[in-house]
Formats: C-alpha cells, sequence, structure tokens
C-alpha cells in the first residue's frame, strides 16, 4: 500500500502537459527492435558494413557481420549478408541476398533471392517478429519491401517474387523454397523448430537447415479513397512431417506435412477514425484475426487492437501484433495519448494450457507515462508498468504482480548534447512469499563534436533474484539493438565512440559489467558509403 501511495504522488506532482516517453523494454523485445533497424535503407548508392563483436578475444568466439548494399540504377538494388554467431565454425553460417529489379516502363518490380513479405496486418507474411511486448504498433498496411535484410536464421524464403501496382489495384506471387533449423525424434518426424539460429553443438548442428519447405502464394489489394479490400493465400509442403505437440502439455500445436492459409483484410479510413484488419484459416477450422482502430481526439488519439489466435494456429511467415507468438492468445488492447502523457491497458487470455501453465489464463499489463518540461533542454519523465500473470509452483496456481516504476531528468543542449539521471525501481510479488526488490541509477552522456560522436553510460543495480531483474536499453553499433538482463548487484557500464568522415565510419563499443564476475563485451564497426 505505500508503494502504491508513492506512485499516486509521483503522478500527481505536476498538472501541466507531458509527453509518452521511452518506454520500458524487456529482453523479448530485442528481436523486433532490431528488425525494425533492418529495414532502414542506406541513402547511398554503395555501402558497405564490416562488424565485429563478442565477449572473448579468440577469432571463432566472435561474431562476424557483413553487409554489402549496391544500388545498380533507378529501381535495381543488390543486397547481400552474411553472419556467423560465436563457436560457430563457418565464417559465414548465414548468409542471404537478393536483387531487387523494377520496370520503368511498366507498373512490376522483380525481387529475385531471400525474401520476406509484409502483407496487411501480418497474419499470413509479415516482417515483424510476432512476439514482444505489449504491441502499441499495428502496421496493417502492405510492406514496400520484400527483400530479406534481418540477421534472423530461419525467417526468410528464397525464391522469386513478382509485384504488379496501377492505380488502386496492388497484387503479388510469390514462389520458392525455405529451410528451417530442427530437431526430430526416433522416427524422423520434426519435434521442435528452434530460432536462434546458433550452431555450435553436435546436436544444433545436426539440425541445421534440417526442414525444408516449398513454398508459394499470392496476394491481390483493391483500394480506393478511405478504404481497400484485400486477400492472400500461402501455401507449403514439407519434406519432413511436423509434430509440434507435447502430451499432456501442448496437445494442440500444429502438425502435419505442410500448410494452408487463406486471409482478407481490409482498411477504412473516415473522417478522424481509422480502422484495420486480417482475418486468416488455415482451413481445419483454427482462426487468427487482429483488427485495430486508432480515433483522433483533438491534440490527442485512442488506440484500440484485438487479437484472436486459436490454439494451434501457425503461421510460417506471420509478422502480426502479438505478445503470446501468434498462438494460443485473445486478447485486447485500449491506449489513449496525448501530448504530455499516455495511458495503456492490454490484456488476453490464454484459452488452452501453456508449456509450463496446466490450466487456461489471464495475463495483463496496464501502465501509462508522463513527462514535463522544466526549462529550457530540461525535461523530467515518469513511467509506470504493472503486470500481472499467474505462475504455477508445487502443483497450485500463484498469482505474480510486476510493478515497475521510472523517474529521469534529461538535460539536451545544442543538437547533439544529451545528458540523463535514471532512478528505477521494480517489486514483484508472487503469492504469499515475501515481495522481491530491485533497482537501478544510471547516467547517461551523449555529445559530438565534428566527426566525433562519444556515448558513456554508467548503471549501479541491485535485485534480490533474476526474478526481479531490470532491463535498460543500450545504444549500440549501428544497426544493432541491446537489451540486456541487470541482476544480482553491481555495476554496469559502456563506452561508444564514432567517428565520421565524408565516405566512411568507425565505431567502437566497450562494455563492462560488474555483479560477482567480470564480464567484458566488446565490438568493431566500420561502414563505407560511396555516391549518393
Amino acid at each position: 500500500m505505500q508503494h502504491r501511495g508513492y506512485i499516486v504522488i509521483l503522478l500527481a506532482l505536476s498538472s501541466a502537459v507531458w509527453a509518452q516517453g521511452e518506454g520500458f523494454v524487456d529482453g523479448e523485445d530485442e528481436g523486433a527492435l532490431e528488425s525494425r533497424l533492418a529495414d532502414f535503407r542506406e541513402p547511398h548508392r554503395f555501402s558497405l558494413r564490416w562488424r565485429v563483436k563478442g565477449s572473448e578475444v579468440e577469432a571463432e568466439r566472435l561474431q562476424l557481420y557483413q553487409r554489402l548494399e549496391w544500388k545498380l540504377g533507378t529501381g535495381t538494388e543488390f543486397h547481400l549478408l552474411t553472419e556467423r554467431d560465436p563457436g560457430e565454425s563457418r565464417w559465414a553460417d548465414f548468409a542471404s541476398f537478393y536483387l531487387h529489379w523494377r520496370s520503368r516502363s511498366r507498373p512490376m518490380a522483380v525481387v529475385l533471392g531471400d525474401l520476406r513479405p509484409g502483407w496487411g496486418s501480418g497474419l499470413v507474411c509479415g516482417r515483424g517478429s510476432g512476439r514482444g511486448g505489449v504491441p502499441l504498433s499495428h502496421p496493417g498496411v502492405d510492406s514496400e519491401r520484400v527483400g530479406y535484410r534481418s540477421s534472423g536464421e530461419n525467417g526468410s524464403l528464397r525464391g522469386i517474387a513478382w509485384r504488379y501496382v496501377r492505380g488502386g489495384v496492388s497484387g503479388m506471387a510469390i514462389g520458392g523454397q525455405a529451410w528451417r533449423d530442427a530437431r526430430t525424434d526416433a522416427d524422423g518426424r520434426v519435434t521442435s523448430l528452434p530460432e536462434s539460429g546458433y550452431h555450435v553443438s553436435a546436436r544444433e548442428e545436426e539440425g541445421r537447415r534440417l526442414l525444408r519447405m516449398d513454398v508459394g502464394g499470392g496476394r491481390l489489394r483493391y483500394r480506393r479513397e478511405g478504404w481497400s479490400l484485400g486477400g492472400s493465400m500461402l501455401a507449403a509442403g514439407f519434406d519432413h512431417s511436423v509434430d509440434l505437440r507435447r502430451p499432456e502439455r501442448k496437445e494442440w500445436a500444429f502438425g502435419g506435412d505442410g500448410q494452408q492459409l487463406w486471409a482478407t483484410d481490409g482498411e477504412m479510413v473516415w473522417r478522424r477514425m481509422e480502422m484495420r484488419g486480417e482475418m486468416a484459416t488455415d482451413g481445419k477450422g483454427k482462426w487468427g484475426m487482429v483488427v485495430g482502430m486508432r480515433i483522433r481526439l483533438g491534440k490527442g488519439k485512442l488506440r484500440g487492437l484485438v487479437r484472436r489466435y486459436d490454439p494451434g494456429f501457425y503461421s510460417l511467415f506471420g509478422g502480426a501484433p502479438s505478445r503470446g507468438g501468434m498462438e494460443n492468445e485473445r486478447g485486447y488492447l485500449i491506449a489513449l495519448e496525448r501530448r504530455g502523457w499516455s495511458l495503456y491497458v492490454d490484456r488476453y487470455r490464454r484459452p488452452s494450457r501453456t508449456y509450463y501453465y496446466p490450466l487456461p489464463s489471464v495475463v495483463s499489463a496496464r501502465g501509462g507515462s508522463l513527462k514535463h518540461r522544466l526549462g529550457k533542454g530540461l525535461t523530467v519523465r515518469a513511467l509506470y508498468r504493472e503486470d500481472r500473470q499467474p505462475r504455477w509452483r508445487e502443483e497450485r496456481s500463484i498469482a505474480e504482480r510486476s510493478r515497475r516504476m521510472r523517474v529521469e531528468l534529461e538535460c539536451r543542449r545544442g543538437k547533439g548534447l544529451l545528458g540523463r539521471l535514471r532512478l528505477e525501481g521494480r517489486r514483484l510479488d508472487r503469492g504469499e512469499e515475501s515481495p522481491e526488490f530491485g533497482w537501478l541509477i544510471g547516467m547517461l552522456g551523449r555529445g559530438g563534436w565534428r566527426a566525433v560522436n562519444i556515448t558513456l553510460h554508467c548503471t549501479r543495480f541491485r535485485t534480490d533474484s533474476y526474478g526481479s531483474r531490470l532491463y535498460e536499453y543500450e545504444y549500440d553499433l549501428p544497426g544493432m539493438v541491446s537489451v540486456r538482463p541487470l541482476y544480482r548487484k553491481g555495476w554496469r557500464g559502456y563506452a561508444l565512440v564514432g567517428l565520421k568522415g565524408k565516405r566512411w565510419s568507425f565505431n567502437w563499443r566497450y562494455r563492462l559489467q560488474l555483479d560477482g564476475e567480470i564480464r567484458q563485451y566488446g565490438g568493431v564497426q566500420i561502414d563505407i558509403r560511396l555516391g549518393v
């Protein structure tokens, strides 16, 4: 009760206009954020990126990343990416490429190579991750990108895509093959599809690109002023039988020798209201649905999102808004935003048991943010979030409640100087157990002078356990996202230094964490850019 009273007093400190600030992030948000960065297109005609990073200096323990982008002419571009995770034996354990060509005389384009279309809200094909934290964003419209740009090793289709756009009519046809890491049982059936992309152990090497899929699909969309209507279809055949079910744990999971998905989607814009939605089925009684709405209310806006994914609904290339991986989920989100403040409530139900919880359950999150400008370049921000979900321990259900509070003071001077002081706390309650606490205090400084940019970030943290851990977004090498857990007792600090020339840039990062152990991470990145 004292904790709740403290929060109420803090939120009432100012009745002036506030603004939404940076939200809370967790480890599960890292992939989604990095995939968004991967879609960023270099404005230069030719760009080359080379990156090496790791926690050890041995060559075989380093992570290697190379990317090349080359615009060969108007509407034509080539993209090549190679990557090796720490401990993998191949210098390019993962490689992807695509060639995008657009006709100058006809309203059509062809993409050859690794593909990942984004159709509608992403139930059939989406460029998002289909998982993560509170789904505050909803794409709802077709992505202009088709080529695969992410370093995720289990998310692309290698083949060809043909795209046609004329007036209000657009269409796309895709075909090719896809490979996924897999694990099999004694009978040769695929029983799990790991997504990490790591191939270090003998078991991981054995399952590398084990499942092959022949994939074909298409999309047609008709758009007029104020509304649109579309339809999508995707079919895949597997070279191994797939059975992801687990007796007495996930009996409803996906299984079969192939998959078909059919979807229809629409969009309507009327005065101050926008509504987008999509519905998909696999033809076996399993459905997925997502509907988003946004209403402008004066200087603010009200947003809502409803989602439903039946137990057993499965999408190979899906990326729709979800907190549970686009399966076994029925939920809604309501968010009210205005310049200066925001509030949201997200609640979803799992209609069937999960792997670790044997009963249907309800998971919820609610929170908000406030922001107030104290003076020229000086801003104070407060954020609050509360999560509730059940846990199964010792053959019984217990209620888990997590509350997080953050207050930060930010100072900006000129165009490139930033200073920030942050205090954050967390309280974790589990049934009748004693509450656990975690807190951190951190200082961040960023500045630039001519061709040099420097970021320094230091945090002191302490938590009672891993359960009460805290997360902080860290500035990393360009194109990367780092969201690491902070737990136990210790210090975390890192430095990021960037040098930039007319046609090149060099970035160096070093991270040190002291929490009873010494954890060191480092990285170097070189970018070369030619032409505009």
